[in-house]
C-alpha cells in the first residue's frame, strides 16, 4: 500500500538542481478513484479541541484509501495531509476575531479597525487556533508512520496576514498611511515567522523538506501571496516583496502560491531570492496560464541554457499535449485531472518522455 516517498523526493531534488530548461514533473488526479466520505464542516464543532482530532483522524482514513488506490501510478504527487478549515482560520492564529463556518470554508471579520491600534493586538500569543495548527503538525506527523507527509498550515505572506486582520482597508492604507502600514507589515512579518517556526518544529516528515499542495521542496515554507495580485507591481515592491523576502530568508526557501489575475506580478515574485516554485492558479475570466507559458517563462527569467524559477500550472489532459513544446522551454510542474486512472498513467508516460529529467 505504500508509495516510495524517497524515490519521489529524489526526483524533485534532481528537478530543482538541474538548471536546464525542459525539466517537467506531473501530478495527476482522476475520476473513479478511491471513494471517501466528504468532510462537511458542519459535522464538527471546531471550538472544541477533541473535534480537531476527530477531523484529523478522518483525513488520515481518507488519505490511506487514496494511497491504496494509487500504488500503480508513478507520478509526482507527494502523499500527504494538509488540513484545511478555510482561509479565515489562518487569520485566527493572529487574533481573537470569531470565525463563521460554512460546510466547506470559514470567514473571519477584520480584527483591526484602525492601524494606530495595532500595538494592542498580540499577534504572537499561542492562542487556540495557533495551538491547533501546531498540534495538527505533531499529531499527523506521528500518525504518518513514514507513509505520508504533513503540512499543517499554508503560511499567508505578511501582506496576506495584514489583509486578514485589517480587511480591504489595507488597499487604502498603502496610500493614506504608508509609514504606519509598513510598521504594521513588520509586525505581521515577525508574527508570521514565529508561527512558521512553531509549526515547523512540530512537523516531522520522512526525508525532510516541505510538503506544498501535494508537491515537495527540499527546504522552506509554503507561502500564500494572494493580496499582492490586487495591487500594482510598484506597490508590491514597496509593501509586499521586502516582507515576503524576510519570510523566505527565515525559512531557507519557499513554494509560493498566487493567481493568474496577478500576471503583472510574475516577475516580482520570481525575483524573490531562494524561491523554489511560483505556483499560478487559474482564475475565471483570465487567460489560462498554460496557453501563454512562453510569456510566463520570459517574466520569470532564464535563457536557452538556464531556466528561471520553476512554475506550477494546472492544465487539462488536452492542454498537456497541445502545449507540450512551449512547456518544454522552461521548468514546470503540471497538475492534471484525468477521466480515469488509465488516462492518468498515459499522461505520466508522455510527460516523462518529453522531460529532460
Amino acid at each position: 500500500m505504500l508509495i516510495d516517498i524517497a524515490q519521489r523526493q529524489e526526483r524533485y531534488r534532481r528537478f530543482y538542481a538541474d538548471p536546464r530548461p525542459g525539466q517537467m514533473l506531473i501530478l495527476t488526479s482522476y475520476a473513479g478513484g478511491a471513494e471517501t466520505p466528504p468532510l462537511v464542516f458542519s459535522e464538527f464543532d471546531f471550538t472544541q479541541e477533541r473535534e480537531h482530532y476527530r477531523y484529523w483522524d478522518r483525513l488520515v482514513e481518507n488519505l490511506l484509501a487514496q494511497l491504496a488506490d494509487r500504488t500503480d501510478l508513478d507520478d509526482d504527487w507527494m502523499p500527504g495531509i494538509e488540513p484545511y478549515y478555510g482561509f479565515g482560520s489562518f487569520g485566527a492564529v493572529y487574533c481573537d476575531a470569531p470565525l463563521t463556518f460554512t460546510d466547506s470554508t470559514c470567514y473571519i471579520d477584520p480584527a483591526l479597525d484602525r492601524l494606530d491600534a495595532m500595538d494592542a493586538l498580540d499577534m504572537t500569543r499561542a492562542r487556540f487556533w495557533a495551538r491547533m495548527f501546531t498540534a495538527a503538525a505533531r499529531y499527523l506527523s506521528e500518525c504518518s508512520a513514514e507513509r505520508f507527509l504533513v503540512s499543517a498550515y499554508p503560511n499567508p505572506s505578511p501582506l496576506d496576514v495584514a489583509n486578514l486582520l485589517r480587511g480591504n482597508g489595507i488597499f487604502t492604507d498603502m496610500y493614506e498611511q504608508p509609514d504606519l502600514f509598513k510598521r504594521f507589515l513588520a509586525r505581521c512579518r515577525d508574527a508570521a515567522i514565529v508561527n512558521w517556526q512553531r509549526i515547523d518544529q512540530a512537523t516531522h516528515n520522512v526525508g525532510g523538506g516541505t510538503l506544498a499542495f501535494g508537491r515537495w521542496i527540499p527546504q522552506g515554507a509554503l507561502l500564500l501571496e494572494d493580496a499582492a495580485d490586487l495591487i500594482s507591481p510598484r506597490l508590491y515592491r514597496e509593501f509586499g516583496q521586502p516582507y515576503t523576502q524576510a519570510m523566505v530568508d527565515a525559512a531557507g526557501g519557499a513554494y509560493l502560491h498566487h493567481h493568474s489575475l496577478g500576471k503583472h506580478q510574475y516577475a516580482n515574485m520570481a525575483a524573490l531570492r531562494g524561491l523554489c516554485v511560483e505556483q499560478i492558479s487559474s482564475d475565471p475570466g483570465c487567460q489560462r496560464p498554460v496557453t501563454e507559458v512562453e510569456a510566463i517563462y520570459q517574466r520569470v527569467g532564464g535563457d536557452e541554457l538556464h531556466a528561471g524559477v520553476a512554475i506550477d500550472l494546472e492544465c487539462t489532459p488536452d492542454e498537456v499535449y497541445e502545449y507540450i513544446e512551449p512547456l518544454k522551454k522552461g521548468k514546470v510542474i503540471l497538475s492534471v485531472h484525468a477521466e480515469s486512472k488509465a488516462e492518468a498513467q498515459r499522461l505520466v508516460r508522455f510527460a516523462r518522455s518529453q522531460s529532460l529529467a
